[in-house]
């Protein structure tokens, strides 16, 4: 069954989430909240691993029944849009895309599917995500164009830990599991190699135009291994910014951004011009090379 189509379709699960926000939280009350409950009995009565398609990543795509990235497909009935079509106005179909932190795929195949002549490489360090990352390039028959690496994106090569909370993958990080949506549950560890960006570009011959960077407060330490591609390419780089999570990892916006402005960037909050990038707490960022 399309789990995606289904909640489209669902008048009820249509009219919870079509109320205005203030009415549909004192219609939702905490323990009472019928939308939440429905996917809740969802996520408890699918025993496996779903296929989804999602219209703005044109693909399909094999979802775990816990991911959160599924509960907002069921709920909303898309992910991301904005930032989807801020990630296609920068592609160029003759070089290649960096995704670090690709988790299931959603922008590896997306890119795969727009480019030409480039490719994409696709990096995702845990297990259960690597494998359904690796089962989506082969249903969306972008083989011939995705990179996969199994491994952390880093500062230095050497083997790390990753904290994983099992079944929302998603959420991994290197510095702890602290973000709200899964504070409490129950954690998991892997041991993962990592490698810096500039050499898994140099050994696979890329030209990235874009690098796509969504690694829960491990930014920092992949700017700091990609400064020679940053130099040498000038990519266009999507990422976010949060302050709590970085600051687990010893970095902040500030350092971030001091990086980019010596490789010669510019960093912008691309939703919202006006406010300087980094400063709230949760921030997407974009970097623009400074002309030469």
């Amino acid at each position: 069954m399309d789990l995606v189509n289904f909640a489209r379709r669902s008048r009820f699960i249509r009219s919870v989430f079509s109320l205005p926000l203030y009415g549909r939280n004192r219609w939702m009350g905490y323990r009472q909240a019928p939308a939440k409950a429905v996917l809740d009995r969802v996520e408890g009565l699918v025993a496996s691993d779903v296929r989804v398609r999602v219209e703005e990543f044109d693909g399909e795509f094999i979802l775990g029944p816990r991911s959160h990235i599924l509960r907002r497909l069921l709920s909303q009935g898309f992910y991301e849009p904005q930032l989807v079509q801020l990630f296609l106005s920068h592609l160029t179909p003759d070089r290649d895309v960096v995704d670090v932190g690709a988790n299931v795929g959603f922008f590896s195949v997306l890119a795969a599917k727009r480019l030409t002549t480039g490719r994409v490489l696709a990096a995702e360090p845990t297990t259960a995500a690597f494998s359904r990352l690796s089962q989506n390039v082969t249903i969306n028959d972008v083989e011939t164009k995705v990179i996969l690496y199994n491994g952390l994106v880093s500062n230095e090569a050497s083997l790390a830990t990753l904290d994983i909370v099992p079944g929302r993958e998603e959420y991994s990080s290197m510095g702890g599991i602290v973000h709200p949506s899964v504070a409490g549950q129950a954690v998991q560890t892997e041991t993962v190699q990592a490698r810096p960006l500039d050499s898994l570009v140099a050994e696979n011959g890329l030209r990235p135009a874009v690098i796509k960077v969504d690694v829960e407060g491990a930014e920092g330490m992949v700017f700091e291994g990609a400064q020679q591609t940053l130099r040498d390419y000038r990519p266009v780089v999507l990422s976010e910014f949060s302050r709590p999570l970085l600051a687990r990892n010893g970095s902040s916006p500030e350092a971030i951004i001091a990086l980019f402005d010596r490789c010669g960037y510019d960093v912008h909050n691309p939703f919202d011009r006006s406010a300087s990038a980094g400063a709230i707490d949760f921030d997407e960022i974009i970097a623009i090379p400074r002309p030469a």
